[in-house]
This record gives structure tokens, sequence and C-alpha cells, in this order.
């Protein structure tokens, strides 16, 4: 997508355009015009989102020293395993997309997921459930709102200096999850609250999030409890762990 070729800070320090063929929320994804088409529609009309970072606000409210240990003292007993979190996350009848890579989409109920001894090596899911019969990830797949994601994709902030912004969110939505990717970024999990996507995609983007994560309801994040492949071209030779930092029952 645009947010992986278009360089970070050209974004950070301009105003930028972001033009997607259909009028959003409708069409989303990576398909726009050819489901517009499939559907019959007559006129395409495009959207014009705003894409902004808020660099005052977002450096104001970086998390502090002490943030992570404030954290760990409010968080629940963690679940042991990717399996045991998928159960705690999601209903049995969930239809969910769950991922080895970035190219292998993997569909199958919440309790066939739950039951899997070989879990904890995947690294992607979809945070959002599937209609029953999908046969892909695509956004008209999509079955209702459960989670929304928060991920400030930043190497130069860190995970400490990320919790900030995430505490922040809580005002709008309640935090459910955070995850540590293995990798420069924390996946925040939040309970999807109606009437509030908006405002919470907002202040996400407002505080730094990525804003491709708000592209589809059915974005791939990090597994909580799976495992980063390793990725010696970005400086990560090994596998790393994508354990849960934070729950919330």
């Amino acid at each position: 997508g645009w947010s992986e070729i278009i360089p970070k800070d050209i974004v950070n320090n301009n105003k930028c355009i972001c033009l997607h063929p259909s009028p959003l929320p409708k069409y989303r994804g990576g398909s726009p015009i050819q489901n517009q088409i499939i559907s019959g529609e007559k006129i395409i009309g495009p959207k014009l989102p705003f894409v902004k970072k808020d660099e005052k606000v977002a450096n104001d409210m970086l998390g502090k020293p002490g943030d992570y240990e404030r954290l760990i003292l409010r968080s629940d007993p963690i679940p042991g395993n990717a399996a045991e979190a998928i159960a705690k996350l999601f209903e049995p009848s969930d239809m969910l997309c769950i991922q080895p890579d970035r190219y292998k989409p993997t569909l199958a109920f919440a309790s066939e997921w739950a039951s899997r001894p070989d879990l904890s090596a995947f690294q992607f899911i979809s945070h959002n459930p599937l209609i029953d019969h999908a046969d892909s990830r695509k956004s008209e797949n999509f079955k209702s709102p459960r989670y929304l994601v928060h991920e400030i994709d930043d190497k130069e902030i860190s995970h400490e200096q990320q919790l900030g912004p995430a505490l922040a969110l809580e005002k709008v939505c309640p935090l459910k999850m955070i995850v540590n990717s293995g990798g420069k970024s924390l996946h925040c999990w939040y309970q999807w609250i109606p009437g509030r996507k908006e405002q919470f995609r907002r202040l996400s983007i407002k505080l730094g999030a990525d804003p491709s994560i708000y592209t589809t309801p059915l974005h791939l994040v990090r597994l909580p409890l799976g495992t980063r492949e390793p990725d010696p071209e970005r400086g990560q030779p090994f596998p790393a762990e994508q354990p849960i930092i934070f729950w919330k029952d």
C-alpha cells in the first residue's frame, strides 16, 4: 500500500492527500474499482481523506519512564499461549484468518484455531471475524467489528514511548491487550465501542499511528504469542516471540 511506498518523513512533515477510488467506507481494500464494477455501480466516487500526524501532540503524549511498570501492575493474568489467547478473544464460531506469513491466508473457526498445537508458530491474524463462508481476507468478507488496533510503526520511538499514545486512546475505547510485535512496534488492541471508530481512528493517527492499519477492518496484525520469522535484511536474523505485555479480562 501507499504507506509502504511513501517515506514516513514525507507523511509526517507534510499535509498529504490519500486518494482512494471509492466512496469510503464502501469498497475498502485493495480492489475497489474491480469490486464496484462487479457490484454494478454506475458512478465511482473517490474519497480524499487528509493524512496527517500532529507532531506536537504526538511528542507531548509519548510514554514516560515508569509507564511500563504501572501498566504491568494493571494487567490481568496473561494467557499462556496463542491458542488460549484466541479462545479468550473470540467466540468459538468466529471465522478467523491467521497466517504463517503475509502470503498464506488460512481460514478456520476460532474453536479450530484454539485446538491447534502449532498455532504459536504463526505470525499474523486479522483482528476481526469474517463471514462464515469467506474464502479470502477481502474487505467484503468482513462480518462484524470486535476490536480496533493501534500501531506506531516507527523505529525511532521506543516501546516505552509508544505506551503514552496507547494509554491516551483508553479515553475513547477500553484497552484489551498489548502485543510486542517482536520488532519495533507494539500492537494495541481495544474493545470496539459503537459510534467511536472515527474518533478513535483520528486520535490514533494524530498520535503517530500507521494510517494503513485503518484501510480495512481485516488488516493483518501480529498474532498474540505467535512467532515472528527471521528477517536478515532488516537486521533480524533469528525468530522472535510476540509476547503479550498487557491483558484485560
